[in-house]
């Protein structure tokens, strides 16, 4: 918006352009000027003084001021524009986007972890069953050889009778 602003300040500049087209200019210029002022006031981020002089009756409006001066004045606020946004580019590559790769990082490190233990617990589990399975099998042949000894005892009493 800034930029359109700047461009109808340059058409004023032209010594070609006539009152009524001046005016004309300078209506847009109050209008881009009052959408600054609202989102201003939503933002939180008012229009600097500097700027004021571009509105209708200022020294540097499109109708009846400088309008050269106008447009130096918009450079510079354009150009404090563009540094504030590099430094919000800056700060969003070198800050934000390495905090959000520390956390995709230890996202990845929590999942492998829960990974690990969920795989021990099941290699856990898998071996006590095995032993459970070991021990049952173990206990069952032990008192099939037990009741076997018995009846070749029993037997064996009966012989020697």
């Amino acid at each position: 918006m800034l930029n359109n602003v700047r461009g109808l300040l340059v058409e004023a500049a032209d010594s070609t352009i006539s009152a009524e087209q001046r005016a004309a200019i300078q209506l847009e210029v109050d209008s881009s000027l009052e959408a600054l002022d609202r989102l201003g006031a939503t933002t939180g981020f008012a229009l600097p003084e500097s700027l004021e002089a571009l509105r209708a009756g200022g020294t540097a409006s499109a109708a009846g001021g400088d309008p050269a001066e106008g447009a130096r004045l918009l450079d510079e606020q354009l150009a404090a524009v563009n540094l504030a946004s590099a430094a919000a580019g800056a700060y969003e590559k070198y800050t934000l986007e390495v905090d959000r790769q520390l956390a995709e990082a230890r996202a990845v490190a929590t999942a492998s972890s829960l990974s690990q233990l969920t795989d021990a617990d099941y290699a856990r589990e898998s071996s006590n069953l095995v032993k459970g399975q070991i021990l049952t099998e173990a206990s069952i042949k032990t008192i099939a050889l037990s009741q076997q000894i018995r009846s070749d005892q029993i037997l064996s009493l009966f012989d020697t009778l």
